[in-house]
């Protein structure tokens, strides 16, 4: 009778073994939750987005760590696991308003960058123009948007200024955003970037606001040149374009800073 006790002492009860059970088959189904569907949707809506691939990282990283942790705190729950889930939700709390005073700055800027995926405000491509920043936009990150300004600057500006500043989109308006790029030989990057803005400038179909505006890349030792205008319209934008190169080429040519074959053009 003294072993029989003992034992049954020693030996939990049979209903904690149907908690775990309960909690571990849980906690399964929402990691294979998490992974199989949650992930995948928010992973297929970023792309749509065409956000960067270190923003596409966090996130899924960030959806992953959330839905692994509502899953472990839903089995508990569900095992009767009571006096744990309060614990881990005082720990949580404390967590969140630690970091919020920390990174409050951070967080803003997450917040932001969820806001602009979801009201899609502009995407790559676009020429944007806010009360201290304008250019072409790069990359939408989750904490910040690159643009590209003047010069070939690279402008970094945090995506709670873009959300709570006047912001305009050229690109979406009725105008149309249009470039040009063109290769020039490195002796003659002045003069043809020159010509080429000369070029744009005398058309009456590209407006004064945005201004033209240049940028420069190299890659493989050559060296593009790209001018980006503003249209009123998209009505003939090809055409303009076209007209635009074809002076261009025969300019070059006729003063005798190129030669047909050094010259590759791309209406873009």
């Amino acid at each position: 009778m003294v072993n029989g006790t003992l034992v049954n002492d020693l030996l939990p009860n049979p209903s904690v073994y149907l908690r775990i059970i309960r909690f571990l088959a849980i906690l399964i189904i929402g990691i294979i939750l998490t992974r199989a569907a949650i992930v995948p949707v928010i992973r297929r809506v970023l792309r749509k987005r065409e956000a960067g691939t270190e923003t596409i990282h966090s996130v899924v990283s960030l959806t992953s760590v959330i839905g692994y942790f509502l899953s472990f705190t839903i089995a508990l729950q569900a095992a009767n696991f009571g006096s744990i889930v309060t614990i881990l939700g005082a720990m949580t709390a404390a967590l969140v308003v630690a970091m919020g005073f920390g990174m409050r700055d951070q967080i803003s800027n997450i917040v932001a960058g969820f806001l602009i995926y979801g009201s899609n405000p502009f995407i790559v491509g676009d020429y944007i123009k806010s009360q201290t920043a304008e250019g072409v936009v790069e990359s939408i990150d989750l904490v910040s948007t690159t643009l590209s300004g003047s010069s070939s600057q690279k402008i970094v500006v945090p995506n709670a200024q873009l959300t709570t500043e006047e912001l305009r989109n050229y690109t979406k308006a009725s105008r149309t955003k249009a470039s040009i790029r063109v290769t020039l030989p490195l002796e003659q990057l002045v003069e043809g970037t020159e010509l080429l803005k000369d070029l744009v400038d005398k058309r009456s179909e590209v407006l004064d606001d945005p201004a033209p505006d240049i940028f420069y890349s190299e890659t493989d030792g050559e060296v593009y040149a790209e001018i980006h205008f503003s249209l009123e319209t998209s009505r003939n934008a090809k055409e303009i374009k076209s007209d635009i190169l074809e002076d261009f080429t025969r300019q070059m040519v006729e003063a005798g800073l190129a030669d047909m074959g050094d010259l590759d053009e791309n209406e873009g």
